[in-house]
């Protein structure tokens, strides 16, 4: 009897078709990232659980933006170490990443921005001189890409290099080098009329000219705001921009005034009143002489105020 029930058992489960699953490659594909998986190359048929398992498995990392060929063989290793009845049908299947492409005239928009930023508000005028090289990059789903352009230079005149470096993240994924051209201009004060040595310069003295700004001129000129109570050095004639070389602010202190010596002790204050022995400006030093002392030197804080900090002047008694 028993052994009736067995040979019925093997005659029922020779008719139960065993569950195969099917796969099927895609003749081409182009994924986001670098990792390939089953779901990204084939069609999968099989139970729903089953083809969720299948559709993660990795099928191999892709490096680069190479063309890749994945053969039904290596599916087939693949699968079988887990699920001994699958089917993969004869085919491979060609396999890229997706890529983004930068037009070297986009890249080179991103120098052109850094510097226009940098030189602010004043008239420039920009060329490409060297234009950066296209680059195609990877397409990473996480990171999106981000340029930074890089001056290779203080300047932000004359022939002006950039670095161009292409990130994902944290990640640098290429590079490459552009070179603008810039013409700069700025209204500089001009002196409309010979002016005095000696003269207060107003703004009935001068007058705004549009200049190109060269290499080694850079910023020199001073502005209208700097110019306007600054004192003649010399004789100006007309038509000279007004520099430091021409005309100065007022000084603070001039030879021979009765200034304010301050002395700071740490733990006290000393002023006492002295002579100043030359001219100077915030921030010059100076020599004082309080009373018929010896000459000490104290920086210039103020019109009319000095102060020392080595020693205390020494007072007539």
């Amino acid at each position: 009897m028993k052994s009736i029930v067995i040979g019925f058992a093997i005659i029922i489960a020779s008719y139960i078709p065993l569950i195969a699953v099917e796969i099927t490659l895609k003749d081409s594909v182009v994924i986001q990232g670098d990792l390939l998986t089953l779901g990204d190359i084939a069609d999968i048929s099989s139970h729903e659980q089953e083809q969720g398992q299948l559709k993660a498995l990795p099928i191999r990392r892709l490096l680069d933006l190479s063309e890749y060929t994945i053969s039904a063989d290596e599916v087939q290793r693949l699968v079988r170490r887990h699920f001994a009845q699958a089917i993969v049908n004869p085919g491979e299947s060609s396999v890229m990443r997706a890529s983004e492409q930068l037009a070297g005239t986009e890249l080179s928009d991103y120098a052109i921005k850094d510097l226009r930023e940098r030189a602010k508000d004043r008239q420039i005028e920009v060329r490409v001189r060297r234009s950066a090289m296209p680059q195609i990059i990877a397409v990473d789903p996480v990171h999106p890409i981000v340029v930074r352009a890089e001056p290779l230079t203080s300047a932000w005149w004359g022939d002006v290099p950039y670095r161009l470096r292409i990130m994902q993240g944290d990640r640098e994924v290429a590079r490459t080098l552009c070179v603008l051209e810039v013409n700069a201009w700025r209204e500089i004060p001009v002196a409309v009329r010979g002016i005095e040595r000696g003269a207060e310069l107003s703004l009935q003295d001068i007058v705004l000219q549009r200049v190109h700004i060269s290499p080694g001129r850079g910023d020199r000129d001073v502005s209208v705001d700097q110019v306007v109570g600054m004192v003649a050095q010399r004789f100006i004639p007309a038509g000279t921009p007004i520099s430091p070389k021409w005309a100065r602010p007022p000084l603070d202190i001039e030879q021979g005034n009765v200034v304010v010596l301050t002395y700071d002790g740490g733990g006290f204050t000393l002023s006492v009143h002295a002579e100043a022995l030359n001219d100077g400006r915030v921030g010059d030093r100076v020599l004082v002489r309080v009373n018929k002392g010896s000459p000490v030197e104290a920086e210039i804080v103020g019109p009319s105020e000095v102060r020392m900090r080595d020693q205390p002047p020494q007072l007539d008694r």
